[in-house]
């Protein structure tokens, strides 16, 4: 997925961590409400993930393969 959030940690304490930047979709936004709000007005192109396939043979899968020790 496209999407990345610069955040500052400059403090010890977390409720003090700003967002400075927010990347989706190849570009750049100053903060989650500008990508929120370009985002519901459909200004910017929407990344869309399928879901994979249910198959007992997907790598990503958590069903446990091969002998339990």
């Amino acid at each position: 997925l496209d999407f990345a959030i610069l955040i500052n940690f400059n403090h010890t304490d977390f409720t003090k961590w700003t967002i400075v930047k927010v990347w989706y979709s190849n570009e750049l936004f100053a903060s989650l409400d500008d990508l929120n709000a370009q985002y519901n007005n459909n200004s910017i192109a929407k990344t869309k993930v399928t879901k994979p396939v249910n198959d007992v043979n997907l790598y990503s899968s958590l069903k446990r393969r091969g002998e339990y020790m």
